[in-house]
């Protein structure tokens, strides 16, 4: 059972912190100014009308609240403390880097 447990908590830590990765990579791209990614993915779609309609924010949004939720579950499935401080620091973190890109 100890096996299984390991593997899980394993598989928990790689998706925590791959999650965590990919969202602040995500969340960069994303609040990028130009967002010229859009007109990439919707031709119709114009990157000012994105960024002025505020469809910007709403996406960053959900992707700030998505990195909290995996580093606020993995923070409280943890019996490691250190584990706990990363998890809460790396939470601050997104915060602030939600803040300084929008």
């Amino acid at each position: 059972m100890s096996r299984l447990r390991k593997a899980v908590w394993i598989a928990c830590a790689v998706l925590s912190w791959g999650s965590y990765a990919t969202g602040m990579l995500l969340l960069y791209v994303i609040s990028d100014n130009p967002y010229r990614w859009v007109e990439d993915i919707d031709p119709q779609t114009s990157a000012d009308a994105f960024a002025s309609n505020g469809d910007a924010r709403i996406v960053t949004i959900g992707i700030l609240v998505l990195l909290l939720l995996t580093q606020g579950t993995h923070a409280l499935c943890t019996s490691r403390r250190r584990v706990r401080g990363i998890c809460v620091g790396l939470m601050a973190l997104a915060c602030l880097a939600w803040m300084w890109w929008n």
